[in-house]
């Protein structure tokens, strides 16, 4: 196997190592990938494991003893003991701390074939099978033994080519070499001990994704080479440089090995999604919330299907307002499983991502005609695009033929954790221009009269809540939930006690509300960091005025597809 070359950038200059521009360490050029250093030779056991039903239950006590190595051909030989029962030979790895005598009574309780001194090989591998075992001085323990090896026994080590040709229990030297070792292990051997071990990496289709520590930096260029070795459809290796410090939340990559190809496919939710990873942000690690999230909107929509027909009972029983949607790993499965999806991002790569996704998953079962795109900030998509939908969807009411106790449900999804709280404040009525609500909202002399009165508003909210789901970063030790409902709460210009309080408590009614609070723990992102989600239900004052007319935002700004 060849030398990699160094990688280099992308505009085809010098090699990364030795002109970096993006303040990492240079990388250490003492540290080459020597493969050769891999070969070496390793003792292992054949054991013979009875062919019957037992079998399997041996097989996974022995689990802890299979070898840890790759490419290591099955033994293929089976045989018949001197008790008649037909046994199949496998191999093991006795522990490092057992010698091969103890090992080997222990196996010998497992009803397996071991021998103490070397293994027979046959020189004619198509006729062994049927060359009988030597006679053996057995140690009856039910049919398994424990003996002196047989004849024509090979004490020097054999090639992976010859393991075909091992007919017998008993002790195996064999060679193997770089191919057969594991990326952990060459890891192992390639990094000081100095070094924290590597802890892990996302695949992104051809892409694997490195956040290394600094004191690995250095060696990137051979943990790069290593892993385009070890993982074959690894085309692409990178590190991330720097923090998520841009307006898009993207990182600066730096090439560790292979080609500077980032427009990659990732398969998740059983859609595929394409997408540029050095413009736009995608987390594998998030799969796991990204299901849950879609699995409930899905069982939502299902709840509200016509027990015949399936058709649904509403026009749009779950509607979604995915604020910072990125390339759609929220937006596009919801939208197939049947809700009703408004999808935004910032980043203008996102939303082209995004719209190619719908593309690629559209089919004629699932058109995908129900989602609608939009490039703005957060705060204007919140104030142009959800509040006055949502204003005229609660205003206009369910079908005729809906039932009443059927009623819509919206949800706002926020996954920007580093800001995503301070843009609750967009769901604030004074922040909104009266032009961008369907029919404008109550004045200032309307309020005050209201007051004076002591009467409330004919209408205080919509029965149907906003569902949101807004995630957050949270620092271990020094932030609690207490600090994320006062980081809401100053959003929302208003106060904990205030604002969490009963959602039917009318002593402001026009100030929003927030019910069923319940801050749940998503992962943990670095060393005393943790990501939350905070899932609670937000009320809103609505206008008194009747809401007749659509907004005609949604007509001027959006991308259906």
């Amino acid at each position: 196997m060849t030398e990699l070359e160094c990688p280099r950038d992308k505009s085809g200059g010098s090699p990364l190592d030795s002109h970096s521009s993006n303040g990492i360490p240079p990388i250490n050029d003492a540290v080459k990938l020597d493969r050769s250093v891999f070969n070496r030779t390793i003792t292992l056991l054949a054991v013979g494991v009875p062919c019957d039903r037992s079998s399997k239950s041996i097989c996974e006590k022995l689990r802890p003893y299979f070898l840890p190595f790759l490419h290591i051909p099955k033994l293929t030989h089976t045989y018949t003991d001197s008790s008649g029962l037909k046994r199949r030979l496998m191999l093991v790895q006795p522990p490092d701390s057992t010698s091969y005598s103890d090992f080997a009574k222990q196996l010998q309780q497992l009803n397996v074939d071991t021998f103490t001194s070397h293994c027979a090989v046959s020189t004619n591998p198509e006729s062994a099978s049927k060359v009988p075992l030597p006679d053996i001085n057995k140690v009856d323990c039910n049919s398994a033994t424990v003996a002196e090896s047989p004849k024509n026994v090979v004490s020097t080590a054999i090639s992976l080519e010859q393991l075909n040709s091992v007919i017998s229990p008993g002790v195996v030297n064999l060679n193997i070499g770089y191919k057969n070792c594991t990326l952990e292990q060459v890891l192992d051997k390639i990094i000081p001990e100095s070094v924290s071990p590597i802890s892990g990496f996302t695949v992104m289709g051809h892409v694997a994704h490195f956040n290394l520590k600094p004191e690995a930096l250095p060696y990137r260029h051979v943990i790069g080479q290593a892993v385009m070795d070890k993982i074959p459809h690894i085309r692409t290796v990178v590190h991330k440089a720097h923090k998520i410090e841009s307006e898009y939340r993207v990182f600066e990559l730096d090439l560790m090995a292979g080609e500077p190809d980032y427009v990659t496919t990732v398969r998740e939710n059983g859609l595929s999604f394409q997408l540029d990873i050095s413009k736009v942000y995608w987390n594998s690690r998030l799969g796991t919330e990204h299901t849950r999230i879609v699995d409930k909107l899905s069982s939502l929509v299902k709840s509200v299907k016509g027990p015949r027909s399936g058709r649904s009972l509403c026009t749009e029983p779950v509607v979604v307002y995915d604020v910072f949607a990125g390339v759609g790993p929220f937006a596009v499965p919801a939208a197939r499983s049947g809700c009703r999806v408004f999808a935004n991002d910032l980043n203008p790569d996102s939303y082209k991502w995004l719209l190619k996704n719908i593309e690629v998953n559209k089919s004629r079962k699932y058109p995908l005609e129900n989602i609608t795109c939009y490039n703005l900030d957060g705060r204007e998509f919140i104030r142009k695009v959800v509040l006055p939908h949502y204003w005229s969807s609660v205003d206009a009411g369910a079908p005729i033929e809906s039932p009443s106790d059927i009623p819509q449900r919206y949800f706002v999804l926020m996954n920007l954790p580093a800001l995503a709280p301070d843009f609750l404040d967009a769901f604030l009525h004074p922040q909104i221009a009266d032009e961008l609500l369907p029919t404008g909202r109550l004045s200032d002399t309307q309020n005050n009269a209201t007051l004076q009165n002591n009467t409330e508003p004919s209408y205080f909210g919509p029965a149907t809540p906003l569902e949101c789901y807004c995630y957050c970063f949270v620092r271990q030790n020094v932030e609690s939930e207490k600090t994320v409902k006062e980081r809401v709460s100053k959003a929302m210009a208003s106060n904990c006690s205030s604002l969490f309080g009963s959602a039917e408590n009318k002593t402001n009614v026009f100030s929003p509300r927030i019910a069923e609070w319940h801050l749940r723990f998503v992962r943990n992102v670095a060393p005393y960091k943790d990501m939350f989600c905070a899932e609670f239900k937000l009320y809103l004052p609505q206008p008194q005025t009747s809401l007749k007319e659509k907004s005609i935002v949604l007509q001027k700004n959006g991308s259906e597809n």
